[in-house]
């Protein structure tokens, strides 16, 4: 019988428990004391289970779905903040700097070197390590 393991559903179900279960022991003699503790015991129930589980098929769907939900969310989030179409990772690929005749912002990819840089403002020629 070959179980099926620990994966990245496993490790935030069980990172959630944890959070749970420490909210939990502080709010313990209030009303939502006992409910966390109740869920925090579900869910390391449920990595457990999880991970000596046999049904690898099923696992890997649960693992799928969960992946799905998560980048659906991440693209909720980079859309809402701004990160258009990956326009943060393609940015980083850039060394921005300013002409220092007239302060015209340029760029340049990084990575290149030295390099000659004419500015399209006021045509200045300079060097500049990218």
């Amino acid at each position: 019988m070959k179980q099926y393991g620990f994966d990245r559903l496993s490790r935030d179900l069980l990172i959630l428990s944890v959070a749970c279960g420490a909210i939990a022991a502080c709010t313990f003699f209030t009303w939502a004391g006992p409910i966390l503790s109740a869920v925090a015991a579900v869910l390391a129930l449920a990595v457990l289970l999880r991970a000596v589980s046999d049904k690898k098929e099923r696992r890997q769907d649960e693992l799928l779905g969960y992946e799905r939900v998560t980048e659906a969310v991440k693209g909720f989030f980079s859309r809402l903040f701004g990160h258009r179409n990956g326009s943060a990772t393609r940015e980083a690929g850039y060394k921005y700097f300013k002409c220092p005749a007239c302060g015209q912002q340029m760029r340049a990819p990084k990575g290149r070197g030295r390099i000659r840089v004419t500015c399209s403002g006021c045509g200045n020629v300079f060097e500049r390590n990218v």
